[in-house]
């Protein structure tokens, strides 16, 4: 029997996420490692410019990480390993893709898991995490061009993949993160052993950059 996927909410997150005031001492290191070559690093690199937090704490890198999960972890658990060499470790790392068509696609899981390295994964596609800043609650399967045809005709006219949305999500995020944490609490008690649509813990990753804002 072929091997079946893992689950992605049953991957624990070793991140903390408290909301108090934070810490500035010693500094945040951390690597974003992303599948997308612009939309997921455009968001993140406009999110960490809004939380003012450096380019020499928080990095950002796309398009040079290959296009499958497996191959971003990879390139995760490398620059990982150099940071390690060379005496800079990251306080933390995280890779960003989605479910898309891949296969074996538990293998970056896995792999994630073993050299502590956190995910953010959406399903069907990162749009769904720009997609939850407008609409509410609903736990039904969605799939990618419909992800797209909402934002384009009914949320942000004309979107198009690489354009620049930061700024227009930012003062519905928290509806956002409410909507990605009751997919998960759903699809953990109903979809036990099966990739949830529509699922996303972008905002587990956006939630430990806004704890990391400068106070």
């Amino acid at each position: 029997m072929p091997k079946r996927d893992k689950p992605p909410f049953q991957y624990r997150s070793n991140a903390s996420l408290r909301r108090g005031a934070p810490s500035r001492e010693p500094r945040a290191y951390v690597l974003i490692v992303c599948e997308g070559e612009k939309t997921e690093p455009n968001y993140f690199k406009a999110l960490r410019e809004d939380k003012k937090l450096k380019t020499t704490e928080v990095k950002v890198i796309g398009e040079e990480c290959g296009s499958h999960p497996r191959d971003v972890v990879d390139f995760a658990v490398k620059e990982k390993r150099r940071q390690e060499r060379k005496g800079i470790p990251y306080n933390q790392v995280w890779c960003v893709f989605d479910r898309d068509e891949h296969s074996k696609i538990h293998e970056a899981f896995d792999r994630a898991k073993a050299h502590g390295i956190e995910i953010a994964f959406s399903n069907p596609c990162f749009e769904l995490w720009f997609l939850l800043h407008f609409i509410n609650y609903s736990s039904a399967h969605i799939e990618r061009d419909e992800v797209d045809r909402q934002l384009r005709n009914s949320h942000i006219p004309g979107y198009e993949v690489s354009m620049q949305v930061y700024d227009l999500l930012i003062e519905l995020q928290q509806n956002a993160i409410r909507n990605a944490e009751r997919l998960r609490i759903h699809h953990e008690s109903v979809n036990p052993g099966e990739y949830p649509n529509p699922y996303t813990s972008v905002d587990r990753l956006v939630a430990f950059l806004n704890y990391l804002e400068q106070p």
